[in-house]
């Protein structure tokens, strides 16, 4: 979330920063953090951080030390970290896993 955005300042979703979501697809938690560099033009400035995506998504990991998860493996196929469901997978058969 962006410091300023909406999500932010308002009281429903402040009380949220410090928390942790629960992805549905694999059962993780995973924070909920705020920081500058989610521009507030994303609607309500909330947007996913996936620090092993790409590298903006990485700096923001880093400086907040969120983990790392590789869910695509060298050989192109889902890991074991992508939840059972996909691990195995091609990524190009991905979406009609879902």
């Amino acid at each position: 979330m962006h410091p300023l955005a909406r999500a932010c300042v308002d009281d429903p979703y402040k009380q949220f920063i410090g928390k942790k979501a629960i992805t549905f697809l694999v059962n993780r938690a995973i924070p909920i953090i705020a920081d500058q560099r989610v521009g507030p033009a994303y609607g309500t400035g909330v947007i996913k951080v996936t620090p092993a995506h790409d590298f903006a998504d990485f700096d923001i990991g880093m400086d907040h030390k969120l983990e790392e998860i590789q869910v695509i493996g060298k050989d192109g196929l889902m890991t074991d970290a992508a939840g059972a469901t996909f691990a195995g997978m091609k990524t190009s058969l991905l979406s009609s896993g879902l």
